[in-house]
């Protein structure tokens, strides 16, 4: 949003910046993530990321969707991402630790 209360949106899949009209009302703030910034697991093509805005990083190996390769990598880095990444990006079960049972959640909810 400018100052004077256009709001900008950037459609990245079509190149494309749409311009929203400034209306009257309160603007409702934009959430955050909650989330420490994570960085390259090894093995991985880029910065994970999370596809669906939960604070959950389900593209692990960070190329751009979620599939079989991030549940491998998952596993085979299971240690390095506890040790190296913010807990609750990769803590998909709640359980407050990065282990096996992630590694299956990941997996159920490609």
């Amino acid at each position: 949003m400018d100052c004077a209360g256009y709001v900008y949106v950037a459609d990245t899949r079509n190149n494309r910046t749409q311009v929203r009209v400034k209306t009257e009302a309160t603007p409702t703030p934009t959430p955050t993530s909650t989330v420490s910034p994570v960085i390259q697991v090894p093995g991985g093509a880029g910065l994970p990321t999370d596809t669906n805005a939960d604070d959950k990083y389900d593209d692990v190996n960070g190329n751009g969707r979620k599939d079989c390769a991030d549940v491998v990598l998952c596993f085979n880095q299971m240690s390095w991402v506890a040790a190296n990444e913010p807990l609750a990006a990769f803590d998909y079960n709640g359980n407050g630790r990065v282990d096996f049972a992630d590694t299956v959640w990941l997996f159920n909810n490609l």
